[in-house]
């Protein structure tokens, strides 16, 4: 039996995490980012942010390459940051207020 190949697929070039320091935003930052992979890591702070990425480096025993994880906040220009992107996690806290601010940005 032979199997069809699967079609060809889009390669993800960037991907931008909403939710940066909680562990589903962390671990999906580590993923993306140590497959070679340029995340950009969004929260509601700088300091979020930047926790965020360091747990992320955690999750990896440091080994994402320099430049390939980015932080910022959801002030930064959003939809820009959004539009440059391939893929798009939401991975803000489970809180349907919290969800509903990040999704209306």
């Amino acid at each position: 039996m032979r199997i069809a190949p699967l079609p060809a697929m889009r390669c993800i070039q960037k991907v931008v995490v909403l939710g940066a320091n909680g562990v589903m935003g962390a671990g999906s930052a580590a993923l993306f980012a140590s497959a070679g992979v340029p995340t950009v890591m969004l929260a509601r702070t700088a300091e979020k942010a930047a926790a965020g990425v360091a747990r992320a480096n955690q999750i990896t025993k440091g080994r994402i390459k320099p430049g390939l994880l980015s932080h910022g906040t959801y002030d930064d220009d959003l939809a820009t940051v959004i539009a440059e992107a391939d893929l798009v996690l939401e991975a803000v806290a489970e809180d349907a207020a919290t969800k509903r601010d990040v999704l209306s940005l």
